[in-house]
């Protein structure tokens, strides 16, 4: 097994299954009250709903903030205790976490492998504002709803950094109800990641939840 393969074992855990059932009915009671964002690329398809901070947002210095549900809130809590345990440094609290997007997908969606940014100094905001703002290190994604096509999966980066690299050993998630995965270090920063496309003639539907860590600078 790959050093990569290990990292990935060690830094996912699962959540009760009856647990995840009561939160997703919830969730998606709470998902009829919002409109989703349709992102769709070339290689990518998906509705995405934006909770607390938002990137699109923060990205024009508009630091307005969407109340994080109570039901996504407590989702979050118990995925660190059960990830505390297996990482190798101290998670940041609840509190810290203040970024949640829930992604759907639905038959023949899928999440082309990218990049994440190592966020080393804040981002400036747009339009000569004051200050900036950062994402942090750590990533909790949590599966309310999973199938057995599309998942999460790992893969040595292509040419310019993006994509998948030709005899790259692709490196899946095995995606359940309620399983839970910390990325940080190299499962962010040193390979690529995306979502497999769920088989478009089949009804089935793939929901996630990514928490971030969202800090600003001192003058903000």
């Amino acid at each position: 097994m790959s050093t990569y393969a290990q990292q990935i074992l060690q830094n996912q855990g699962r959540l009760d299954p009856d647990f995840i059932a009561l939160k997703k009915a919830e969730i998606l009671r709470l998902l009829a009250d919002y409109n989703g964002g349709l992102q769709e690329t070339d290689h990518t398809r998906r509705t995405t709903f934006e909770f607390g901070h938002s990137y699109h947002r923060l990205k024009k210095g508009d630091k307005r903030v969407e109340p994080m549900p109570r039901v996504l809130v407590e989702l979050l809590v118990a995925a660190i205790e059960v990830l505390q345990p297996r990482a190798d440094h101290p998670i940041p609290n609840a509190k810290a976490f203040k970024n949640c997007i829930i992604s759907v997908y639905e038959q023949g969606d899928q999440l082309e492998p990218h990049p994440d940014i190592n966020e080393t100094k804040p981002r400036m905001f747009a339009g000569g504002k004051k200050g900036g703002y950062y994402f942090g290190e750590d990533i909790i994604s949590i599966i309310i709803e999973a199938d057995d096509t599309g998942r999460l999966y790992f893969v040595e980066p292509g040419p310019k950094g993006r994509g998948k690299k030709d005899d790259s050993e692709i490196l899946p998630v095995d995606e359940q109800i309620g399983t839970v995965l910390l990325m940080s270090g190299d499962l962010r920063f040193a390979l690529n990641h995306g979502v497999t496309q769920l088989k478009p003639d089949r009804p089935r539907r793939r929901i996630s939840l990514t928490f971030r860590t969202v800090e600003f600078t001192p003058n903000n």
